[in-house]
């Protein structure tokens, strides 16, 4: 063989070996790359947040007050509204997913979509929806000092009870798993050369709807309005937004209502103080996801009595407020519904002016003032 057949082989061979080269030349998921070596980029989650709500209340049979574009204006819709945005807490475990977790990364989420790249190893998701009020302001504050234990309360009203909190939504999703084997996630995106896993994860109600109406029989102009806002007794302080469990400290509730005269109630007319009053929900009980299957208070907290009260001003310029016992209700309807008192004026014990000018000697709280309360509807 001459020198130059020796060469004609060898370009040969190195063309067919250039070409099998080029011929494979394309980029792989990280998955597929060749060799020990391989430099594996951290994948993608995308989460759906799905907000869950389907609270039974029977609103519309045991409620007499209506609600119209007044009530509306006043004191919003009667509704579990869709949020617009959330607050979204990351916990780290890098190792396994009992273990203390070494970072919590901090997120606001637009909408109810997101998209993130997680490190490999366990994580844990929170996520609870931001206020979004007409005027920017919220009475709820949100308590993030124990990242493990956050909850949320709200502000004193000026009457020294609490506000009632505004309409929000949390969830937990625990022990998300971000696997180094690709083979594992959902699809791979070339342009971006990500690897990516879709999560769907669920937020509930953390805060539940009552509404409350007094109704007023044989009234004939002698209640004329409310010296206050109402207050609900011995409802829960807080929510921790991990589990949903309200706290077992009772506080007052203060709330607003108006009055509407000349309403149906079945075969009667009467004039009506009606409210919507929103509340963590009574105290030591688990959330609504957890107790789907019973509407029935099972907390533990059953020993403590919740009383409407209610500041009532008369005719003659006199007023007195009266507690109404309303524990059966809210206990048979745990996550929210009808709460109602009636009052029958011809029965009800009248303050007068005394000569000094204030009201007679009638007590300002009235203990246990059941005469008020004819009977209570079954929810």
């Amino acid at each position: 063989m001459t020198l130059r057949s020796s060469w004609y082989i060898i370009l040969v061979v190195a063309t067919l070996a250039v070409s099998a080269l080029m011929g494979s030349c394309r980029i792989e998921p990280p998955l597929h790359l060749p060799g020990e070596t391989v430099e594996m980029s951290l994948p993608e989650i995308r989460v759906d947040i799905n907000v869950i709500w389907g609270i039974e209340a029977d609103w519309e049979r045991y409620w007499y007050y209506g609600w119209d574009a007044d009530d509306v204006a006043q004191f919003g819709s009667i509704e579990y509204p869709q949020p617009k945005s959330f607050q979204a807490r990351i916990y780290y475990h890098p190792d396994k997913p009992t273990d203390a977790w070494t970072s919590c990364s901090e997120l606001w989420v637009e909408g109810t979509k997101f998209t993130r790249r997680f490190d490999f190893g366990y994580h844990d998701l929170l996520l609870w929806s931001e206020i979004d009020s007409e005027d920017g302001t919220q009475v709820l504050i949100i308590d993030e000092s124990d990242k493990d234990a956050i909850f949320a309360t709200t502000s004193r009203s000026r009457i020294g009870a609490y506000n009632h909190p505004e309409i929000f939504y949390g969830g937990y999703d625990p022990g998300l798993y971000v696997s180094d084997d690709y083979s594992t996630y959902d699809y791979y995106d070339e342009e971006r050369n990500v690897w990516v896993k879709n999560l769907e994860t669920e937020v509930y109600p953390m805060v539940y709807i009552y509404l409350v109406q007094a109704i007023i029989y044989n009234n004939n102009g002698r209640v004329t309005g409310l010296t206050a806002d109402p207050a609900l007794s011995s409802l829960s302080e807080a929510v921790t937004i991990h589990t949903g469990r309200t706290s077992e400290q009772e506080i007052n509730v203060a709330f607003p209502m108006r009055l509407k005269k000349g309403l149906q109630v079945e075969d009667r007319v009467a004039d009506i103080f009606g409210g919507k009053l929103t509340t963590f929900g009574l105290c030591g009980m688990n959330s609504w996801v957890e107790s789907k299957s019973s509407i029935i208070y099972s907390g533990s907290r059953a020993d403590l009595r919740n009383h409407l009260e209610v500041g009532l001003s008369f005719t003659n310029r006199a007023d007195s407020t009266y507690r109404f016992d309303v524990t059966p209700q809210l206990q048979r309807q745990a996550h929210g519904g009808v709460i109602t008192v009636e009052i029958d004026v011809d029965t009800l014990p009248l303050p007068h002016i005394t000569t000094t000018g204030g009201s007679s000697g009638f007590i300002p709280t009235i203990g246990e003032f059941t005469d008020s309360i004819s009977h209570e509807f079954e929810m």
